[in-house]
């Protein structure tokens, strides 16, 4: 394929190691083109260049919705193309709150719904297209879709390639769409963040074979370097050494549960004064009504001094090493839960609801304490536990750090990756021969 034609479809947003080399035949890299369509930084980022960076077999091309320094900062050693895009979820959200707002007569309404889906899908068929040409041009040997079955028409462009594809799900699978549904078998492989999400996608008829769980990774190094900076981090968030924090970290969203948490944490201050709470995040896609309720049950409580609201921090290692326990507290089931792998990284004792992931991950009582959902009791009576007792803080703290080092670091959950790839590759060979 001529590179010129295609300089439309071809432009990198980033490209630090531009001189990568069309495929060679005696090439043992695989090429692997990574398609992520989340519109803000997260978790389905942060885990992808955790994988990428310990990868040792694999030649990876992204292609990305997210802005340039989030490119800048995860994915700077590798090759990196942008979609931007105009229609996505997120617009339409914006502009359905609008509509609601501004506009009273629901024909005119439906109308410009109607008028942005029709633009979103000539959006999405030249998208379409620029996966085509990118993967083509660098021939492409797998793909590998970071957010899911519908992340950038991934699966269409590699069944039109005839190569396999691979839909990493970071949430529970919500097969409510037929067309949703019948796509969802075009996929080569489907690997779930936790063994909830794999279910989530086994009950609506995928082929029990294609599904494997392959848990998210941490950082080890980061987090241990943050250790050393703990006193330091405490003074400037405003602790003292005789408080014992009690953090929250995530999206301030209500599913994620920093309102519940927030009632469980005042019943525990009013036991013991020596609490103090820190919240790091802010509000997210734009639910600024849920966060200044919080802040609304924080000022109406009296103890407003006892919490220490950080707003959204990116790097949030130091702050994990900071806190003497970290809370999990989200009211539905948590796909994976990264937070909680972090703190255990931190070697912090992990207070999280029964549900989803996190219930994989914890030992009740081992490495932590598991509530359910929403009991504000429950979880208020955990909190006391662990702030009454120091040696049981420091032995989950210890026990959970071990058990991430052993199960959750880059290297092993990125070699897990790298035998998925390896297995369909052979499949794909063996199917190609017959």
């Amino acid at each position: 394929m001529n590179f010129n034609c295609y300089g439309l479809f071809l432009n990198p947003m980033r490209s630090s190691n531009s001189k990568l080399p069309l495929k060679n035949p005696h090439d043992s890299q695989l090429r692997v083109l990574y398609l992520d369509g989340s519109m803000k930084f997260g978790g389905a980022v942060k885990s992808l260049s955790l994988m990428l960076s310990a990868l040792k077999n694999v030649s990876p091309i992204i292609i990305t919705c997210q802005d340039k320094e989030i490119i800048d900062k995860w994915f700077n050693k590798f090759r990196v193309f942008r979609f931007k895009r105009f229609f996505s979820y997120v617009s339409r959200n914006r502009l359905e709150h609008w509509l609601r707002m501004n506009i009273s007569s629901s024909f005119t309404s439906r109308l410009i719904l109607l008028s942005f889906s029709l633009f979103s899908k000539i959006e999405s068929m030249i998208i379409t297209i620029r996966v085509i040409c990118i993967a083509k041009y660098f021939k492409i040997d797998l793909m590998h879709l970071n957010t899911g079955f519908k992340t950038l028409n991934g699966l269409s462009a590699a069944r039109i390639l005839k190569i396999p594809c691979v839909v990493h799900l970071r949430g529970f699978f919500l097969g409510n769409r037929k067309t949703i549904v019948r796509t969802m078998h075009q996929a080569a492989k489907v690997i779930g963040v936790s063994n909830a999400v794999s279910k989530s996608v086994y009950q609506y008829g995928m082929v029990n074979d294609k599904i494997i769980t392959v848990y998210d990774s941490v950082d080890m190094v980061a987090f241990e370097k943050a250790v050393i900076e703990r006193l330091k981090t405490r003074h400037e968030v405003g602790l003292k050494e005789s408080d014992v924090a009690t953090g929250i970290f995530g999206r301030i969203v209500p599913w994620k549960g920093q309102l519940e948490f927030t009632y469980a944490a005042l019943q525990a201050i009013k036991v013991n004064q020596k609490i103090k709470v820190v919240i790091v995040g802010d509000e997210s896609d734009g639910l600024e009504d849920y966060f200044n309720k919080i802040k609304d049950v924080i000022y109406r409580s009296g103890y407003q001094d006892h919490f220490i609201l950080t707003g959204y921090k990116e790097d949030v290692e130091e702050l994990f090493a900071a806190m003497d326990i970290v809370v999990h507290a989200s009211i539905e089931p948590e796909p994976f839960g990264m937070v909680v792998i972090e703190a255990m990284a931190a070697s912090k004792p992990v207070i999280a609801t029964n549900a989803g992931g996190p219930s994989e991950i914890i030992n009740s009582m081992v490495e932590g304490i598991l509530v359910p959902p929403g009991d504000i009791k429950e979880m208020t009576a955990a909190i006391l536990e662990l702030v009454n007792d120091s040696a049981k803080r420091e032995s989950m703290g210890r026990r959970g750090h071990a058990k991430v080092r052993t199960q959750y670091t880059n290297q092993i959950i990125s070699s897990k990756i790298e035998k998925v790839y390896q297995d369909l590759m052979c499949h794909t060979m063996r199917e190609t021969q017959a």
